[in-house]
Parts: structure tokens; C-alpha cells; sequence
């Protein structure tokens, strides 16, 4: 008997961690700078993923830290990332998680390198553009 308690206690120990739902973040618990910065959420916040709810309090803890260089390419990275369409987002998606983790570091270093040098077009010459397959060929 001791045998068989001693596994289900093991089993309950090793999937617990796993198993374990995230917890919604209420609003009101997050700090005034955060609610400021996600105030275009605000509405639909509650009814939002746990998950989701982590990655944009997470962004704007990061958005906190960052230089007004750092803002200003921010900003226009995303307004680029609007500008494209919902398949050519989709397809970005699927290549970077097709990319080995050695690809996507040697991307992020490269992107972080064209951050520091303030490279504009940047994005164009990293991703080369939806017209020729957003490919990244010429980056990995």
C-alpha cells in the first residue's frame, strides 16, 4: 500500500507544475504606468487569455525601459507590421518557428545591430518585403 501512495504522491508532484492553469491578472493590480500604457485594452482586458494578459503586462514593463530611440524604431517596426497583410503576417510566423534557435539568434543580433545603428529601413532589408517572399534568406 505504501508502494502505491508513494507513486500517486510522485505522479501529483511531477505533473502539478504542469498542470497548473495561469491566473487571470486583474487590472487594479497592475501599476499605474501599466494600466496607462494598456488603457487601449482596458475594456476588453478581463476577457482576455491569462496567457495574453502576461505577454502585454510583460510589454509594457519593456516598453518602460527602453530609450525614446529604442520607442521611436518600436513604433515603427509595428506600423510596418500593420501594413501587412493577415496572410503575410501568418506567413512570418511559420518561418520563424520553422528557423533553428541558432537562425533566430543570428536574426535577433542582426536586428539588434540595425537597432543600435538606427537603421530605417531596417525592416525592408531584414525581411526583404512581402513582394519577394518574405524571405530571410539573406540574414540567416
Amino acid at each position: 500500500m505504501s508502494k502505491y501512495l508513494f507513486s500517486i504522491v510522485l505522479l501529483v508532484l511531477l505533473v502539478a507544475p504542469y498542470a497548473r492553469a495561469e491566473a487571470p491578472i486583474r487590472w487594479d493590480t497592475l501599476s499605474a504606468s501599466e494600466q496607462k500604457l494598456l488603457a487601449p485594452v482596458k475594456d476588453k482586458w478581463a476577457t482576455l487569455p491569462p496567457q495574453r494578459q502576461q505577454r502585454l503586462r510583460e510589454g509594457a514593463r519593456r516598453w518602460q525601459h527602453m530609450s525614446p530611440e529604442q520607442r521611436a524604431l518600436a513604433r515603427t517596426r509595428f506600423k510596418r507590421w500593420q501594413t501587412l497583410t493577415p496572410e503575410q503576417r501568418q506567413q512570418l510566423r511559420q518561418h520563424w518557428q520553422r528557423l533553428s534557435p541558432e537562425q533566430r539568434s543570428r536574426l535577433r543580433e542582426r536586428w539588434q545591430k540595425a537597432s543600435r545603428n538606427k537603421v530605417s529601413n531596417c525592416y525592408t532589408s531584414c525581411v526583404k518585403g512581402a513582394s519577394s517572399g518574405l524571405g530571410f534568406s539573406g540574414w540567416i
